[in-house]
């Protein structure tokens, strides 16, 4: 039987890696995504360059995770937006509520920075394979209301889903273009 005690090493471990990464946040919200630099990201983090690098390959590296964590965060947005026994229909404009109040709470900022910093080679199918996990909802939803090309709606979606939150960020009343997203969603669905 295993020992319910805590392992100070992996401890320590962890929060230099929390350390890290949330260094790594500050830098690129104070600075955009070209002040992050392996240098900067140590700095920030009160340890040495090549410290930083017994956690991360490279800010490529640190970038992914920062953006798997975002993904996440989306995911528990959307989670608390749909309900599971509710109708497809609902399921649609709760995974569009959940996403717009995810990016409503600011965090797309971060990841609209992190986009201008490519991701490893060997990280990108893990991101991509996240990103696909948020679409999931929608994509089924749509099957069950029987749509025929579920994956062009979701596309279409998408679009009035981006066009929100830009109008949204440039000013204009999160309410009403809210509820003007999910009046064009509902016209969509009906074609």
């Amino acid at each position: 039987m295993k020992s319910a005690r805590s392992n100070p090493r992996q401890e320590k471990r962890e929060a230099a890696f929390d350390l890290i990464l949330s260094s790594a946040v500050d830098l690129v919200l104070q600075g955009g995504a070209e002040a992050l630099t392996m240098s900067a990201i140590a700095k920030k983090a009160g340890m040495s360059r090549p410290g930083l690098y017994q956690y991360f390959s490279s800010k490529e590296d640190v970038v992914a995770d920062l953006l798997l964590d975002e993904l996440k965060l989306w995911g528990k947005f959307l989670e608390r937006a749909i309900e599971s026994d509710s109708s497809p229909q609902c399921r649609i404009e709760g995974w569009l509520e959940g996403t717009i109040e995810y990016m409503q709470s600011g965090h797309h900022q971060l990841v609209r920075q992190l986009s201008a910093v490519a991701s490893p080679d060997f990280r990108i199918s893990e991101i991509r394979n996240a990103h696909t996990q948020l679409m999931n909802p929608l994509l089924q939803s749509l099957n069950q209301l029987g749509i025929a090309d579920s994956e062009r709606v979701a596309t279409h979606i998408q679009g009035v889903l981006d066009t929100t939150v830009k109008r949204i960020d440039a000013g204009n009343d999160s309410i009403n273009e809210s509820e003007y997203a999910l009046s064009l969603v509902r016209a969509i669905l009906t074609l």
